[in-house]
């Protein structure tokens, strides 16, 4: 059959089949959350993120075609879960046909969802400028806040430079707002000693966290570490922000200055999740005493757990020192856990081990497998801006 017959396949135009174009939306969401996730891991894999941006991208091309069926049944998933990688692609399908009351309804959508503007901002991130073009003044110009951050998260990704009214986003009611308008003032060089000043004690954790990382690039390391450390000390800072606190601080920081924040940590006596996994990643053998004796509390065996696993540069698997064995643990830790779950410290062994001395050698050289993770982290980051 040629190729130019008016009855080539090629030519017809065939109903969408929805059960293929719900197929392309629900995997082009959570290809999409997988893809973000390997281009934020360090070391990033260029052949692995271009194999699963193929991947995205064939799905999305899959939704695009479908037209409006397409647009219904993904309104209808973001409806149904509003989470990040349904929120990326209902964004996606009201940008590629430049549909302002679509891009509109994502806007409204996200003010009853809050998380989901992380999707949004991803696809827009993707999106190409002349997508945006239509829409970034408006979304400035909106009271609604998740419309401010996509303008922005736009403009960061274009290098628009929005001038005079940076300071007045920077300044936004809304932390989210004030969030991404810091990470644009980072992109443009600019700092002004009063307004970082102002942002290291901003009320948001996720602004001082981003303060913190625009003092680093301002070249104030110290300022910088004593955000970073406050946010990690913070029992009311989510685990998630406090990791990524912990991680940039032991970017920063040299192992005298980490060693120093371990001492006056444990001479603090209670600490949260976060601060005592930084024992576990940076403490040495004199931490084992306070680690185990973690381990015997209700509210930390498990994080305890962790911090052990990071000093060992080990696994969390049943073996000698962990289980799953209610018997094997106290009451009080037993009652906290599920322990048809939880994979718990075992005390006992720990505790025999540090009397027989059998927990020393295992740290090696007294740096754990995280440490050193951490080491090439930083020497990379040194590089980068020697």
């Amino acid at each position: 059959m040629s190729g130019n017959s008016s009855h080539s396949w090629q030519s017809e135009k065939r109903p969408a089949i929805p059960e293929i174009v719900r197929g392309h939306i629900e995997n082009g969401a959570s290809l999409w959350v997988q893809y973000q996730e390997l281009r934020e891991a360090l070391p990033e894999d260029d052949i692995i993120v271009q194999r699963a941006w193929r991947r995205l991208s064939a799905n999305l091309r899959g939704a695009e075609l479908s037209g409006d069926l397409g647009w219904e049944l993904s309104l209808a998933q973001a409806e149904d879960f509003p989470e990040a990688g349904e929120f990326f692609i209902l964004t996606w399908l009201a940008l590629v046909v430049s549909d302002r009351q679509r891009v509109g309804k994502v806007i409204d959508l996200v003010a009853d969802n809050p998380e989901s503007i992380v999707g949004v901002n991803g696809a827009v991130t993707l999106a190409p400028a002349k997508w945006l073009s239509p829409f970034v003044q408006g979304w400035l110009e909106s009271p609604q806040w998740p419309a401010r951050v996509a303008a922005l998260a736009a403009c960061a990704r274009h290098g628009q430079d929005l001038g005079s009214r940076l300071p007045v986003l920077l300044s936004d009611r809304h932390p989210e707002v004030r969030m991404h308008a810091v990470r644009l003032l980072a992109r443009t060089g600019v700092f002004e000693p009063q307004l970082l000043a102002e942002l290291k004690i901003d009320k948001n954790p996720n602004v001082r966290l981003e303060a913190a990382l625009l003092l680093s690039e301002s070249g104030d390391r110290e300022g910088a570490l004593e955000v970073l450390k406050a946010l990690v000390e913070d029992p009311k800072t989510a685990d998630a922000l406090a990791q990524r606190a912990l991680d940039r601080a032991a970017t920063l920081a040299d192992d005298d200055e980490i060693q120093d924040w371990v001492r006056t940590m444990l001479a603090k006596g209670e600490l949260d999740a976060q601060a005592i996994r930084v024992v576990g990643i940076h403490g040495d053998a004199a931490s084992w005493p306070w680690l185990i004796s973690q381990m015997e509390n209700g509210a930390t065996a498990e994080i305890a757990g962790f911090a052990a696993c990071d000093m060992l540069g080990c696994e969390l698997t049943i073996g000698t020192f962990f289980t799953d064995d209610p018997m094997r643990v106290s009451d009080e830790v037993a009652a906290q856990y599920d322990l048809d779950f939880a994979i718990l410290p075992d005390v006992q062994q720990f505790r025999i081990a540090l009397a027989t001395e059998r927990l020393s050698p295992l740290l090696g050289e007294e740096r754990s497998l995280r440490a050193r993770t951490l080491d090439r982290y930083r020497a990379e980051a040194r590089s980068a801006t020697a």
